[in-house]
């Protein structure tokens, strides 16, 4: 998790990442425990593990700055992510990656079906350009316009 930091950080000692699951909230809201942080007052990335239980969750985040007196700023939710996990998890590799990629998807720029889509495409130009370039009658006799 990035994120971008506004005005003085004269004061910050370490920021605190909070987040919930499912509710989004407001400053006035905003969860008890932020477990997650990361030292010093310009510090504006932290890595948090990803969950492992099944389901689809919504999962509300937000930064907040904490001085060296454990004073805390509220915050309500600056971003959130969706989450996606199938009950199956006994696959050891579903812990690598990003929430949110797959595989193929992730990687290529062009999905496998725009390629099939390309060649038809490709194909029907060849067939209509042979039609079209076949009308004369080859015999020179009718002298047909060529008005396309």
């Amino acid at each position: 998790m990035t994120w971008d930091i506004d005005g003085s950080t004269a004061d910050v000692a370490m920021w605190h990442v909070c987040y919930q699951r499912e509710d989004s909230f407001t400053a006035a809201e905003m969860p008890t425990e932020c477990p997650d942080s990361v030292m010093g007052a310009d510090a504006t990335t932290l890595t948090i593990a990803m969950p492992t239980s099944a389901g689809s969750f919504t999962y509300y985040f937000t930064a907040v700055p904490m001085d060296a007196l454990g004073n805390m700023d509220a915050q309500g939710q600056m971003n959130s992510i969706d989450y996606f996990r199938d009950a199956d998890n006994g696959n050891v590799d579903d812990n690598n990656g990003t929430i949110g990629e797959t595989g193929d998807e992730a990687s290529s720029s062009v999905p496998i079906w725009a390629w099939g889509a390309i060649g038809g495409v490709v194909v029907v130009a060849f067939v209509v350009g042979a039609f079209i370039l076949s009308r004369g009658d080859g015999e020179g006799g009718d002298d047909k316009d060529w008005d396309y």
